[in-house]
């Protein structure tokens, strides 16, 4: 998204962007079926990283240019999802469904990955100019996780879910299921210190287990 940054009475705009990341994630979900309709909640752990689209700022002092390059955000999270499957196919050993909700991320902890240099001036051929003659970094807010004593509104967002599945049974009880998902953010504000909006696809791969 658009970030707005008023630096030393300078307005600096990033314009929107969009990053890709890559995450992983492991959890428990209990559900409850009935007929060919199932209920499913739980707790999801996940991981990500991405590049935030932030300009590297250079500030000289005496003697010295100081330069702050953000190079990455690093977020731990809970989501906490409720949707309803329907199966399609509900008989025999492969069985296929559809699923439909929404889920809340709680981000719990964040990591901002910001480089410092320090650099002699007489070691630049040149100084730095336009843009890179401010800092941001004690500008802009670097909200903390929930974890690390930041607040929910900085710290949670909601998600619609769509996917689809395929359940494979091993045993009457026991199933193996893969499970693509495509999750949208609904809320009219980003969240972090870009105020950033994630659509994300994941791959759910796992076992099932009936306790009836």
């Amino acid at each position: 998204p658009t970030t707005n940054l008023d630096v030393f009475d300078t307005l600096v705009r990033v314009n929107n962007d969009t990053a890709f990341a890559l995450g992983y994630g492991g959890g428990i979900l209990a559900s409850f079926k009935m007929n060919r309709w199932e209920v499913q909640t739980g707790g999801v752990y996940s991981f990500r990283r991405y590049a935030p689209n932030t300009p590297k700022f250079t500030i000289e002092t005496v003697g010295y240019y100081i330069s702050e390059d953000f190079k990455g955000i690093q977020q731990d999270l809970l989501q906490v999802p409720l949707n309803v499957q329907y199966h399609f196919k509900n008989t025999g050993n492969w069985r296929f469904y559809g699923l439909a909700g929404a889920s809340g991320y709680f981000i719990t902890n964040v990591v901002y990955e910001i480089a410092f240099k320090r650099e002699p001036t007489f070691a630049l051929m040149a100084p730095p100019s336009g843009d890179e003659t401010r800092t941001l970094r004690d500008e802009k807010e670097f909200p903390q996780g929930l974890l690390d004593g930041g607040s929910f509104s900085d710290n949670f967002y909601l998600a619609a879910n769509l996917g689809l599945g395929v359940e494979r049974f091993i045993s009457p009880r026991w199933s193996l299921f893969f499970q693509p998902n495509y999750h949208h953010y609904l809320l009219s504000q980003g969240v972090g210190t870009n105020k950033d909006k994630f659509y994300t696809l994941s791959f759910h791969l796992g076992t099932k287990v009936s306790l009836k």
